[in-house]
Protein backbone atom coordinates (compact mmCIF):
# COMPACT_ATOMS: atom_id res chain seq x y z
CA UNK A 1 0.00 0.00 0.00
CA UNK A 2 2.65 2.24 0.89
CA UNK A 3 4.51 0.97 -2.36
CA UNK A 4 1.66 2.78 -4.61
CA UNK A 5 1.53 6.27 -2.35
CA UNK A 6 4.68 6.68 -3.47
CA UNK A 7 4.62 5.55 -6.62
CA UNK A 8 1.69 7.77 -7.11
CA UNK A 9 3.08 10.73 -5.54
CA UNK A 10 6.57 10.33 -7.59
CA UNK A 11 4.17 10.53 -10.70
CA UNK A 12 2.40 14.05 -9.28
CA UNK A 13 5.91 15.49 -8.54
CA UNK A 14 7.30 15.04 -11.75
CA UNK A 15 5.89 17.31 -14.31
CA UNK A 16 6.51 14.92 -17.25
CA UNK A 17 5.06 11.91 -15.73
CA UNK A 18 1.87 13.85 -14.70
CA UNK A 19 1.65 15.09 -17.99
CA UNK A 20 2.09 11.46 -19.41
CA UNK A 21 -0.86 10.31 -17.39
CA UNK A 22 -2.88 13.31 -17.95
CA UNK A 23 -3.31 13.78 -14.18
CA UNK A 24 -3.26 17.43 -12.31
CA UNK A 25 -1.87 18.09 -8.85
CA UNK A 26 -4.52 19.53 -6.23
CA UNK A 27 -4.46 21.06 -3.67
CA UNK A 28 -4.16 20.16 -0.26
CA UNK A 29 -6.98 19.93 1.55
CA UNK A 30 -8.52 17.56 -1.46
CA UNK A 31 -5.56 15.41 -0.55
CA UNK A 32 -6.16 15.09 2.86
CA UNK A 33 -9.95 14.53 2.15
CA UNK A 34 -9.04 11.62 0.22
CA UNK A 35 -6.29 10.39 2.79
CA UNK A 36 -9.67 10.71 5.17
CA UNK A 37 -11.98 9.24 2.95
CA UNK A 38 -9.11 6.16 2.71
CA UNK A 39 -8.19 5.79 6.57
CA UNK A 40 -12.24 5.55 7.34
CA UNK A 41 -12.86 2.84 3.98
CA UNK A 42 -9.90 1.03 5.71
CA UNK A 43 -10.94 1.00 9.60
CA UNK A 44 -14.69 -0.31 8.01
CA UNK A 45 -13.49 -3.44 5.92
CA UNK A 46 -10.99 -4.14 8.99
CA UNK A 47 -13.77 -4.23 11.57
CA UNK A 48 -15.88 -6.09 8.42
CA UNK A 49 -13.82 -8.86 8.25
CA UNK A 50 -12.67 -9.03 12.00
CA UNK A 51 -16.29 -9.10 13.56
CA UNK A 52 -17.16 -11.37 10.33
CA UNK A 53 -20.25 -9.09 9.63
CA UNK A 54 -20.19 -10.18 5.89
CA UNK A 55 -20.54 -13.86 6.78
CA UNK A 56 -23.54 -13.04 9.80
CA UNK A 57 -25.70 -10.73 6.75
CA UNK A 58 -25.59 -13.35 4.21
CA UNK A 59 -25.97 -16.14 7.03
CA UNK A 60 -22.27 -17.66 5.81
Amino acid sequence: MLGLLLCFSSILAIAPLRTLFNLQALDPGTYLLIGGATLVWAILMYSILHFHLFERFFRL
